[in-house]
């Protein structure tokens, strides 16, 4: 008697069931952006913390205390054992964070940069010389995490202005503050052209 009340009832019971998945859809969405747009994963790690422990890191989430995560610039320089023009050298990637992805475990597999630069070394009359390079063209950079050897992350509040380079301090003043002759990329300022 049951299962034939169920029978007849199926239209409803089905409709039922699909507003309740679309209901939790909903608000399982609704929270995770909650939970993201006002940072309780920061907030209130022990509750709302991701699980993946990239998401701190690599983006910076809640690295500055009392600065926002979206006004948090994170820069890599991540070092490698490809080899370089000068014998003994390896080289060095430097760029502003952009994404990452991971392995179906939350491992890190790649590590997605933009205003890409990597390391330059020649040799002039028996001295060393380092210089950082575009990457062109490209948007993003993608390096591979199994490649890295080593990671420097560092976290700056975007909100600062951009801390002068070392080849910016050896300057005069106004030659510091004069844009790269023939380029209009802001990433410059960043990331000094040799």
């Amino acid at each position: 008697m049951v299962l034939d009340h169920l029978y007849q009832s199926k239209a409803h019971l089905l409709t039922y069931y699909v507003l309740i998945l679309l209901a939790a859809f909903g608000l399982g969405h609704l929270s995770r952006w909650l939970v993201w747009e006002f940072e309780l994963d920061v907030s209130w790690p022990k509750v709302f913390a991701f699980r993946n422990e990239w998401i701190y890191s690599i983006l910076g989430r809640g690295q500055l205390e009392g600065v926002p995560s979206k006004d948090i610039i994170v820069w890599v320089d991540a070092l490698t054992d490809e080899p370089t023009e000068v014998e003994g050298r390896t080289r060095l990637y430097r760029g502003l964070v952009a994404a990452f992805t991971t392995d179906e475990r939350g491992a890190l597999r790649d590590l997605i940069i933009t205003a890409a630069r990597r390391s330059k070394f020649r040799k002039v009359e028996g001295e060393v010389h380092f210089t950082w390079q575009r990457i062109e063209p490209g948007d993003y950079f993608l390096m591979r995490y199994s490649e890295i050897k080593n990671l420097n992350i560092t976290y700056r509040d975007a909100r600062d202005p951009v801390p002068a380079s070392e080849e910016e301090r050896q300057q005069p003043a106004e030659m510091a503050s004069a844009p790269a002759s023939g380029t209009s990329d802001p990433t410059d300022q960043i990331f000094p052209a040799s």
